[in-house]
């Protein structure tokens, strides 16, 4: 059984490959569901193969602890899902097969006692996961996110940090991300490690905590993410680049913009919006000094609606302008 699965994914990496490439530039990306627990990877293969017809050459996607952890300890030891892992290895295996760069997400999900649990107890735990993690997957990894928009609420506690997170807040949460780079380097040297902040709304008071957060996180990461949400606000768009380029200056480090998306829904947007809204950042993007521009998200989940396709992969009106300037980026 373990045998005719490998050689399905096989078959379907080559299948990929066939797919044309037209003209799919190296900077842009989606994010795509998690590939779960479940061995039937149909779904993520035919993500992988929309990314690459809609002009992505990146794939990000989170590693969920739900799905890969069977039982955590809370000395530190964690017993891992071992099927779970090998999906992982697979998806892992068919976007390398499909020429498309990973950036991977792990940012949640440890049990609630584990997440409240002491400083030391909580590093202990994740270091752990971290480690089995990394030497697992993290040969086939480009970017590496711990956490995900760590500046709104407290990595352990998911108490709310207002405009300005605390000083002894990004104390600790730097030294958890030295903690998470060590360990990840120590398994795949090659992996860039980060952390992102939230992107809205896009104006100064976020730029401020931008340079708050990374002001102090910065040095202990590889490269910087962050969200960017300037909705269909053309003043909001055209800054992009300035701000960017102040958050470059400060952090001397790689940028990448780890999420830029547009919902529709009856009382949001509609498809043509995020077509012209999101086609518009991205034109406004081309000459920031951002290194990847990754967009939220490939389709539409059952939580939201931030899609540029919907969930059955049919596209919205606006994803072919949406695809072109991805392509352009």
């Amino acid at each position: 059984m373990v045998g005719g699965a490998a050689a399905g994914t096989v078959a379907a990496g080559a299948a990929l490959l066939a797919v044309p490439m037209r003209g799919r530039g190296r900077r842009g990306g989606y994010l795509v569901p998690a590939p779960g627990a479940n061995p039937d990877l149909r779904d993520f293969e035919r993500d992988l193969r929309a990314v690459r017809e809609g002009g992505g050459g990146w794939v990000r996607f989170a590693v969920r602890a739900y799905d890969v952890v069977g039982d955590w300890d809370r000395d530190g030891a964690i017993a891992f899902d071992e099927q779970a892992l090998d999906t992982v290895d697979r998806a892992l295996d068919l976007a390398r097969a499909a020429d498309l760069r990973v950036y991977l997400v792990t940012a949640d999900s440890v049990p609630e006692d584990v997440l409240q649990s002491s400083g030391r107890t909580f590093l202990a735990t994740m270091t752990e996961y971290w480690r089995v993690l990394a030497e697992r997957l993290g040969d086939r990894v480009e970017v590496w996110q711990v956490f995900n928009e760590a500046d709104g609420m407290h990595i352990r506690t998911g108490q709310s940090l207002g405009q300005i997170p605390p000083t002894s807040y990004l104390k600790e949460l730097a030294a958890v991300l030295t903690r998470a780079a060590r360990t990840i380097h120590a398994a795949a040297p090659g992996v860039e490690v980060t952390t992102t902040a939230g992107g809205y709304p896009v104006d100064d008071a976020m730029e401020q905590r931008w340079a708050r957060f990374f002001g102090v996180l910065g040095p202990r990461l590889d490269v910087v993410g962050v969200g960017l949400y300037p909705q269909t606000d053309q003043a909001r768009i055209d800054a992009l680049g300035e701000r960017l380029e102040r958050l470059q200056r400060l952090v001397h480090k790689p940028v990448v913009v780890a999420e830029l998306g547009l919902q529709t829904c009856a009382g949001c947007f509609s498809e043509e919006e995020q077509g012209a809204g999101l086609s518009s950042a991205l034109a406004a993007l081309r000459t920031a000094p951002v290194r990847e521009v990754l967009l939220y998200e490939l389709r539409d989940s059952d939580q939201d609606q931030f899609g540029v396709l919907h969930a059955d992969w049919s596209p919205k009106s606006g994803a072919r302008r949406i695809s072109e300037a991805l392509r352009r980026l």
